[in-house]
C-alpha cells in the first residue's frame, strides 16, 4: 500500500532516523544524509495533512517515542 493510501484510512507517520548497527547486514553503510530526512518528513506531513490525518497526541505520543519530526514538519506547514 502507498504511504497516501494508508494515511487515507487514519494512520499516521511514524519517522526515524535509520542507523546502521554494527554487526546487522547493512553496517558500514552511510545512513541517508540530513537533507533526505527534512524532504521526506516534508512529503509525509504534506500527506497527513491532505488525507487529515490528526496530528500530535491524537494519533502518536511524542514524547513516548521522542521522534518529534512529523511534529516539527506540521509546524513548519502552519507556521510557514
Amino acid at each position: 500500500m502507498h504511504g497516501g493510501a494508508v494515511s487515507a484510512i487514519g494512520a499516521n507517520v511514524a519517522s526515524y532516523v535509520w542507523a546502521p548497527n554494527p554487526g546487522s547486514k547493512l553496517a558500514g553503510h552511510r545512513a541517508p544524509f540530513p537533507e533526505w530526512y527534512a524532504e521526506t518528513i516534508r512529503e509525509a506531513a504534506e500527506i497527513v495533512t491532505r488525507n487529515e490525518v490528526p496530528s500530535g497526541e491524537a494519533n502518536n505520543c511524542t514524547q513516548c517515542d521522542g521522534n518529534a519530526l512529523l511534529a516539527d514538519a506540521l509546524n513548519e506547514k502552519v507556521l510557514g
